[in-house]
């Protein structure tokens, strides 16, 4: 909303009432719905009917009001998840079913969620779902029997305790909640490759939400995975990075012409109000003052996280581990954070148990500075 408004020629409208709005369609030349999800929408079918142009994000609702091209124009996903969000379709693997590949380790989970709503990215995932299973019913024309699913190749490459921060765990679950709600049978197998030490921890967070079904498919390929991936997708329907021989016309081994393989997402996308302080603590740091947080980890292998962001300025931040009898040692060395620029997010295991003492300093002699801070704990299974 920030951002709208210090757009040049952009006026944000007041509430107004319910018989005002049929006087400013009636003075527009466009009406335009940005809705992640919607089901019938007045606001189109009035301007429709008053012969308004409209333009409308593509959802199901939408879909079934407005034939693109024809009697209003649609518009599809975020340039930011085509641009970072990993994962596409490309060939079929050794049964014809379409492949997706998700270079899920290289998913920036911190900057898509700063810079669109978590609903667009379900929304976007489930467009993508709908795409798998029109591939596969065009695959199914094309050789005159059933293709009815997909395979996936999950790429963890990058993978690490970065991965686990809260928010985007919290997405990837309710992806994989929408897609054992909503497709069901969707996949037939989901093989995972480049596969790090940290993965039965990530595996740990996400079971869960998985069905029975998702995690009897689930083949996890080891050191000669390239070779080993060859059982089920051909080579000639494989990029050249996995084990195939297909580049794209760019001449890239990963075919990246076609699948998105995630990176960094640069601050220009970032919007402000993504920036969610729900679960979030505020507390005015004075000047040459410290707040010393004391966190009990009971279990070893507990992962001990944090999230904050400041306001007037950036701030010292560290960890100690006090220990069993009270002596303190540095855990997360204090450093200088530009938390007033980008919220600082990070997470550690905590291979003994005892107190850890979370540091923020505020070591500036002329301001005050507001801070923001979620400071929480996943514990492994393993202690069961």
């Amino acid at each position: 909303m920030l951002k709208i408004k210090s757009c040049s020629g952009i006026y944000m409208f007041p509430t107004i009432a319910c018989c005002c709005v049929h006087a400013l369609i009636t003075q527009s030349t466009a009406v335009i719905n940005s809705s992640v999800s919607e089901g019938m929408s007045a606001v189109l079918l009035e301007a429709m009917k008053l012969e308004i142009p409209v333009i409308a994000r593509q959802n199901d609702g939408n879909n079934s009001l407005i034939t693109h091209g024809e009697n209003g124009f649609l518009f599809n996903t975020p340039q930011v998840l085509q641009k970072y969000y990993p994962g596409n379709y490309f060939g079929f693997d050794r049964d014809n079913r379409p492949v997706f590949y998700d270079a899920i380790g290289q998913c920036d989970f911190f900057g898509i969620l700063h810079a669109v709503k978590a609903d667009e990215v379900i929304e976007y995932r489930r467009n993508l779902a709908k795409e798998g299973l029109r591939l596969a019913s065009q695959r199914s024309e094309e050789l005159g029997f059933k293709v009815t699913q997909i395979t996936v190749v999950f790429d963890l490459d990058g993978l690490s305790l970065k991965s686990l921060w809260k928010p985007g765990v919290v997405l990837i679950n309710k992806i994989s909640s929408m897609y054992v709600k909503e497709f069901p049978g969707y996949t037939n197998k989901v093989i995972c490759v480049n596969v790090p030490s940290v993965f039965p921890v990530a595996y740990t967070v996400v079971k869960p939400f998985l069905s029975t079904d998702i995690k009897n498919q689930i083949i996890i390929l080891k050191a000669n995975w390239r070779v080993e991936i060859q059982n089920h997708i051909h080579p000639d329907n494989l990029p050249e990075y996995y084990g195939g021989t297909c580049r794209d016309k760019n001449g890239s081994p990963k075919c990246e012409q076609f699948i998105c393989y995630g990176g960094k997402v640069p601050n220009i996308y970032f919007n402000i109000e993504n920036t969610e302080f729900e679960d979030f603590q505020s507390t005015t740091l004075t000047r040459k003052s410290k707040l010393t947080l004391k966190k009990e980890i009971k279990f070893p292998g507990t992962f001990l996280q944090w999230q904050f962001m400041t306001e007037n300025g950036d701030i010292l931040f560290g960890i100690n581990y006090l220990g069993l009898e009270g002596d303190s040692q540095n855990f997360v060395a204090h450093s200088r954070k530009d938390s007033h620029l980008i919220m600082e997010e990070g997470v550690a295991l905590c291979e003994e148990a005892g107190d850890y003492e979370i540091v923020f300093e505020n070591d500036s002699w002329l301001h005050n500075k507001q801070l923001f801070y979620n400071i929480y704990t996943s514990e492994h299974e393993k202690k069961k």
